[in-house]
């Protein structure tokens, strides 16, 4: 039988979309704020982090939590504006926001070419 000491993992996730944005939830419990690194591109977005064991200096009868490094790599549906994501980690579930990239009308103004 193995062991979650140690080994490398990656945590589960849902993923939601509304018109506007996606919303990411990462479950984290055990998993301290300075623990976790997230790295968001247009496209996709990357987690890492570690989980320490819950106990030391005891004898393990038992081990299913899984401790160690773990890391998750998603790629999103749509491009996303990566500077106006979001990120709360609160009881053990990381809540992101991902704004989607928006197509924004831009007015262009006309030059009267020289010599008209």
């Amino acid at each position: 039988m193995s062991s979650g000491i140690g080994s490398f993992w990656a945590p589960a996730t849902d993923l939601y979309e509304s018109p506007q944005a996606f919303y990411l939830y990462v479950d984290l419990p055990g998993v301290s704020l300075e623990d976790v690194e997230v790295e968001v591109e247009p496209s996709g977005i990357r987690l890492r982090g570690r989980r320490g064991s819950l106990e030391t200096g005891r004898a393990a009868e038992r081990l299913e939590i899984r401790t160690g490094t773990f890391e998750r790599e998603l790629e999103l549906p749509e491009k996303i504006d990566t500077s106006a994501v979001s990120a709360v980690l609160k009881d053990g579930v990381l809540r992101m926001v991902l704004p989607k990239l928006q197509a924004r009308a831009v007015s262009v103004p006309i030059d009267r070419g020289k010599g008209s």
